[in-house]
């Protein structure tokens, strides 16, 4: 009798291994394909995760560069601006002193040869009959040599001439010669405009 018990202890205890074996293999089994879900939706939660992150990334980097590009060209203008105004001081300061100098050479011994000179360039070659030579006011005081060169054109005083020479004005036959320091200067703001490469590119 004590040996049919051990012998059914024996098979019982193979038994007992065979199911608890079988029991830690299902759970191995279990546990595996727990992590190997686990491992499967992390990583879908990382690659989703990751792409939301990328995508939000770009974004940003995409508002920067136009931030970026939006103050560039708020700087650009701006220097555009303040190169405009030094333009512009630098033209006025350059023309206020061409100007002074030919205030100065109309007061000077050689400016009466000087509009004698553009009186006889302006009537020599032209039908004057009808034309007008008109002279700034100040030089009025040279009117008695002036009708010697005039002749039979009427001269007159204009008050638009300040700076000095003549202008020849015929409506009948609708011309204007000009000689005038006046118009000689604004000639040249336009030439120096046109060439002095004072011109504002960024």
């Amino acid at each position: 009798m004590g040996t049919a018990n051990k012998e059914t202890e024996r098979k019982l205890g193979l038994f007992e291994q065979e199911i608890m074996g079988s029991a830690q293999q299902i759970c191995k089994e279990i546990d595996d394909e727990l992590e190997a879900y686990r491992a499967s939706e992390m990583g879908r939660y990382k690659d989703d995760a990751l792409a939301e992150t990328g995508q939000m990334i770009q974004s940003e980097l995409s508002e920067l560069v136009a931030e970026g590009t939006r103050e560039l060209s708020r700087k650009k203008m701006e220097l555009k601006k303040r190169l405009y105004v030094k333009r512009d001081d630098y033209t006025k300061e350059i023309f206020s002193e061409a100007r002074r100098r030919l205030e100065e050479f109309a007061k000077g011994d050689r400016y009466p040869d000087f509009l004698y000179d553009k009186v006889k360039k302006l009537l020599s070659g032209r039908d004057v009959q009808g034309a007008r030579l008109l002279v700034r006011q100040d030089d009025m005081r040279l009117e008695s040599e002036l009708k010697k060169l005039c002749g039979a054109v009427e001269l007159a005083a204009d008050d638009t001439i300040r700076l000095g020479g003549a202008r020849l004005v015929n409506e009948a036959k609708n011309y204007i010669a000009d000689e005038t320091l006046d118009n000689a200067l604004e000639e040249q703001k336009e030439w120096f405009a046109a060439n002095s490469g004072f011109i504002v590119t960024l």
